[in-house]
């Protein structure tokens, strides 16, 4: 009964929302949200106390480790990156699987603009999460017999945007002290600021943050060897979405040109491999020049398609642009303000901004690619 209290507190909407699930679960879109609803749920009702499973004598020393190291990036975000902790991670959650959720992103198989949904409280996203892999899988298979080129990806963590205290997932164990401190400075980005409907634009600021803060704690804990690696980390992943944006480039092209020639469904994918084997190329020549593309090589070996593709674009096309806003301002806090304001702002508006910042012809999804748009 305590997990209802805790949907009340939330207000009035969030319990009418869980019952109008609960009673329209027969359809598509009711088992999709009942499975959302019950998964979220679930993790609230399996949560500990982080403070007292610290007391117990009993405890795994790795897990302890682990939670501490948490407590201590929970107290760096809180007082040097000003997010809003709040009680977020101050609870456990073992869960029985991997990952927390399954994501399924879709494109059109000759279009890069993906698919979207249209969710309560957030608004649209580019992506359908599920609670069981195989939830995720048989929607995924399903969308793959339309025609549409489709990613699924495990999660390790996500934000509820401040709606519940996101616990730490045992999923987060496995972690490095690097990628720890990664995902819990982005995750507490999205609870700083969202603006609904516009994923390209949140993940890029809550990348930006993490990238941010992530190299201020190193430098603070004088662990300069990991900064260094850390770095050159970036500056590779920079130089490979580099790529992964010409690559963008030459498919749209090929894309138009099919379109107006008319071209066949054999014609479009023969031009569609042949950007492929020119990025795999592109890629495996540049390996000798940046040694961290070792990394990317089983994506870029793997099997490529637009829905990947727009994965990456999502979490990295904009990066540039918040990264020279926020290296340009004054203070972290006149960055959030910065970015609240132009958050406030019109999808078109923001994204001409953002290009204009760093002098790139406009190509964002809001405009040059079509997508497709699906309520659940």
């Amino acid at each position: 009964m305590w997990i209802f209290e805790s949907v009340l507190r939330r207000g009035p909407w969030m319990l009418g929302f869980v019952l109008l699930v609960l009673l329209f679960a027969g359809c598509e879109s009711g088992r999709f949200y009942h499975q959302a609803v019950s998964g979220q749920l679930g993790l609230l009702a399996r949560r500990q106390s982080i403070q007292e499973m610290l007391q117990h004598e009993g405890l795994q020393p790795a897990l302890r480790s682990k939670l501490q190291r948490v407590n201590e990036i929970r107290a760096f975000a809180a007082q040097e990156l000003h997010l809003p902790v709040t009680d977020a991670y101050t609870h456990f959650v073992a869960l029985d699987r991997p990952y927390v959720v399954w994501n399924v992103a879709v494109c059109p198989e000759f279009d890069l603009g993906p698919k979207s949904w249209w969710y309560p409280v957030v608004g649209r996203l580019e992506h359908r999460g599920y609670f069981r892999e195989k939830s995720g899988l048989r929607y995924a298979r399903k969308m793959r017999r339309r025609g549409y080129d489709v990613a699924v990806g495990g999660v390790i963590g996500y934000s509820t945007l401040g709606w519940f205290n996101d616990p730490v997932l045992s999923s987060f164990t496995n972690l490095g002290d690097v990628e720890l401190a990664e995902l819990l400075f982005h995750e507490l980005s999205h609870q700083l600021f969202f603006v609904r409907g516009d994923t390209d634009f949140n993940e890029a600021f809550a990348v930006a943050v993490a990238e941010f803060g992530v190299q201020r704690w190193l430098l603070s804990q004088g662990r300069l060897a990991e900064l260094e690696i850390y770095l050159r980390e970036i500056v590779a992943r920079d130089a490979f979405m580099e790529l992964i944006r010409d690559l963008r480039q030459r498919l749209k092209r090929a894309y138009r040109e099919c379109e107006r020639l008319g071209e066949s469904l054999v014609e479009r994918r023969a031009r569609k491999e042949a950007c492929l084997t020119w990025f795999r190329e592109a890629f495996h020549c540049q390996a000798r020049e940046y040694p961290g593309f070792a990394d990317f090589k089983s994506w870029v070996d793997g099997p490529i398609n637009n829905a990947r593709l727009s994965v990456l674009d999502t979490y990295y096309r904009l990066l540039p642009a918040f990264r020279q806003r926020l290296l340009s301002s004054v203070s972290l806090r006149e960055y959030y303000d910065e970015i609240r304001q132009l958050g406030q702002r019109s999808a078109l508006e923001r994204e001409q901004i953002l290009t204009d910042d760093l002098g790139w012809e406009s190509r964002g999804k809001h405009e040059k690619e079509k997508g497709v748009i699906e309520d659940n």
